[in-house]
């Protein structure tokens, strides 16, 4: 719940409840939570709305739930689970792809429209969905040449960072969106997926605050380079901040983060 966006809750929020309760072997709050997603957000295709009463989905949070699933039907054999995870990529598969390439949604499938943070080389790997990861991971190319990423993309061609896709005054920006793209991108089990979030140079100075998604994204970009104790220290930051003054989007992602960064326990790389 976005207790502090309103007290509502959206998709993404339930997928990353969903990933925190199998990354920390909580079954019981992972069947609350996918039981109520199921009840009020599944769709009849399978992918989820992304906020009760409006049907549009959003390919981060179905991917982000696909992988979850799939995670808790191997951790405590349920092929509902499996047989859930594989609707929902199967439906993304249709609905929010373009060209191989994940679009933010249905609705940017005609228009191109890309959300770089949507592209997780970890979850797509783990639901067997490698051709989509190397199209966006192409697609991508283009946009990554910069100190860092950015919230918005189009496909084109060519493929270009952009500003928001409801218009509005400036052009492309690292927010809270491209906040994640470093974290994904280290927790990759590719090495040049690593390289990429190794070389974004520019996460503090192009940071518009202090809030612990964007330390815990200079964390990850340190971890890719090597950096294992500042990557540390940001995330402790990250989490001292978050227990200041929480917030949903913060506590996500000082969690997630953590899991992905520092533990196995939302998958492991071969070799690693």
């Amino acid at each position: 719940m976005r207790r502090d966006q309103g007290g509502d809750t959206v998709s993404e929020g339930q997928a990353y409840a969903m990933l925190a309760a199998v990354g920390t072997g909580d079954r019981a709050t992972f069947a609350r939570v996918w039981g109520w997603t199921t009840k009020h957000l599944r769709r009849g295709d399978g992918l989820l709305s992304w906020r009760p009463g409006d049907p549009q989905p959003a390919a981060d949070a179905d991917l982000d739930a696909a992988h979850a699933l799939k995670l808790a039907a191997g951790a405590w054999r349920r092929s509902d689970y499996a047989k859930a995870s594989r609707r929902i990529a199967d439906a993304m598969r249709g609905a929010e792809i373009r060209d191989g390439v994940i679009v933010a949604g249905p609705w940017a499938k005609g228009r191109g429209v890309t959300n770089p943070s949507y592209f997780d080389p970890r979850a797509l790997a783990a639901l067997r969905m490698d051709d989509v990861a190397d199209a966006t991971r192409a697609a991508l190319a283009p946009v990554w040449q910069a100190d860092a990423p950015p919230d918005w993309a189009t496909l084109g061609p060519p493929p270009a960072a952009s500003g928001p896709p409801g218009g509005g005054d400036g052009g492309p920006s690292y927010g809270y969106d491209a906040a994640r793209v470093p974290i994904r991108l280290a927790a990759s089990c590719d090495p040049a997926d690593r390289r990429v979030a190794a070389s974004f140079s520019g996460l503090k100075t192009r940071a518009p605050s202090d809030h612990p998604v964007f330390l815990m994204a200079r964390a990850a970009a340190a971890q890719a380079r090597g950096d294992t104790a500042d990557a540390s220290a940001l995330m402790d930051d990250a989490a001292r901040r978050d227990a200041d003054a929480p917030t949903y989007y913060g506590s996500a992602w000082v969690a997630l983060g953590r899991l992905l960064l520092q533990s196995n326990r939302l998958g492991s790389c071969p070799g690693r």
